[in-house]
Parts: C-alpha cells; structure tokens; sequence
C-alpha cells in the first residue's frame, strides 16, 4: 500500500485527504496542526516539516494557496533525500507551474500538476474534476490514486497546460457569477421579484450551474465558504497574466477587487454584496 503524505489540510485539503485516507496510510503536514487533527484523529501521521513527510512517503499531495506558498513549502521537500513522486494539486499560475517542475526535476523528483475543478462539496463526495499536466507515465502511475479524490480526469499533456485549463474554468466561473450578482441586484432595485427573475433565469437559455446553486444562496444572504473570494480573484489575476489584452477578464478582476478588504474570507458569491451597495 502506498505511503502518501498530503500538504495541506484547509477547506479543500482536509476533505481530499479524509477520501485518500479511507484507501490509502497517510502522512500530513499543514502550517496549522489543529486543522490536521481530524485527520490525526482517524489515524493518519503527523509530521513536523515538509522536508521530512517527503523523507517518509512514497508520493506527496500538495493542495495550498497560491504560487508563493507552494514555493517555499516545495523548497523544503526539495531538501529530502528521498525522491517521492510529488502532485501539486494547488492552483498556482502557469509559469509557476512550469517554473516547479523544473525544480523538482533538477532536484531528482518526478512532478505532476493536478489542480481541480469544484469546491467543498465535490471535495467531500469525491467528484472533482482534476486537471493533470506533466509525464504521461507518471499520471498512469497515480491514476487510481487522483481517483480516490475525484470522479473524472482530465489529462491535458505537458506541464503547464493544466494550470492553464484550471485558471480557464475559474475565470468562467467568476465571470457567470458577476453577471448572476450584478442582474440580481438590478432585479431588486428596480422592485422586481427576486425569486421570479432568479426562476426565469434558471428555465431559460441564460441558466447556468452558478444560477442554480448560488442563486438560491444570494437570495438568503448565505455566502458560506465553498470557494473563497480571495482565491477566486487570485485565479482570474494569474489568468490575466496569459494574455495582455482580456477584456471581460480584466473588468470582473476590477470588480472583484472592489470587495476584496471587507470579503476575502468569504465565499466568491459574496460579491454580490458588492452589487447591492452600488
């Protein structure tokens, strides 16, 4: 049975980890030990640095923040003398992604890229889409593992092009999401029935997966944390770095940011809010 130690157990992390767990003997790392408990609690190992979880696994899992998070937790396993094949499941830019599996290859480790589509709840049911980018062999090699966390793979060649393809799904997302946000609250200011526009959306040509399960939640003011705000305007940003000319990209970034201060910590939706304020 393979070895595996995850990095990383917050609000997408801990879920992916309790799935791996059920197949799998597990080590864990994460900056806070406390969200690692439950995990500890049903019998996975804790281990005090990333360095020595990669000393002590046969693969190592990595679901973090952003680009520089990656980067200095990397930096650690990098030091191990073991050479654990490592998934980075985290949604970083493309060229980070790029710019870490040349690290890791210089440093004698086999590196895939793994980001995923979904939030909590695919998380916790195991059917995310993960994204896989790297060596075709190596992805063979992991296969069965990435499907203990998810319902469906998507390979998409050379390191690079699965950051890309997550970064493409999120901007849509974000993008679907101000359109829901900024017509709803229109909706209400010019006295509309709420719950007769979100039901006419939802039953014509302009429904999407957004509108029928963030629309009901916007109407109840729940903005429970499924995908954060913050790291929703951090995925349409590394977006905006492919290209320099994206129009509707560059917009929805301007509109995110205008909440950022008072709803990082929030779910995405949130910015609704934003909307009913303007």
């Amino acid at each position: 049975m393979n070895k595996i130690g995850f990095i990383g157990t917050g609000l997408m992390g801990l879920p992916m980890a309790k799935n791996l767990q059920k197949k799998y003997l597990l080590n864990v790392f994460n900056r806070t030990k406390e969200n690692a408990s439950e995990l500890i609690n049903s019998g996975a190992i804790w281990i005090n640095t990333a360095k020595q979880l990669a000393e002590e696994s046969e693969i190592v899992i990595l679901m973090l923040s952003n680009d520089e998070v990656c980067e200095n937790v990397l930096t650690d396993v990098f030091q191990s003398l073991n050479k654990p094949l490592i998934i980075n499941m985290s949604t970083v830019s493309k060229d980070q992604s790029i710019k870490l599996h040349s690290k890791a290859e210089h440093a004698g480790f086999k590196y895939l890229e793994g980001p995923v589509a979904g939030s909590t709840g695919p998380a916790r049911n195991a059917t995310l889409k993960i994204l896989v980018g790297g060596n075709e062999a190596n992805y063979l090699e992991v296969k069965n593992i990435l499907l203990t966390m998810g319902d469906q793979i998507f390979y998409a060649g050379k390191i690079g092009k699965a950051s890309i393809l997550k970064l493409l799904i999120n901007t849509n997302l974000a993008v679907q999401m101000g359109i829901l946000a900024e017509t709803m609250a229109l909706a209400k200011k010019l006295d509309m029935d709420a719950d007769l526009v979100l039901n006419a959306f939802n039953n014509t040509a302009v429904t999407t997966i957004v509108s029928k399960l963030k629309g009901p939640k916007i109407l109840k003011n729940d903005f429970s944390v499924a995908f954060p705000y913050e790291h929703m305007l951090k995925d349409i940003v590394y977006t905006s770095e492919l290209h320099k000319d994206l129009p509707i990209t560059n917009a929805t970034i301007a509109s995110y940011r205008q909440g950022i201060d008072e709803l990082a910590r929030e779910d995405f939706s949130a910015i609704y809010k934003k909307y009913m304020e303007l």
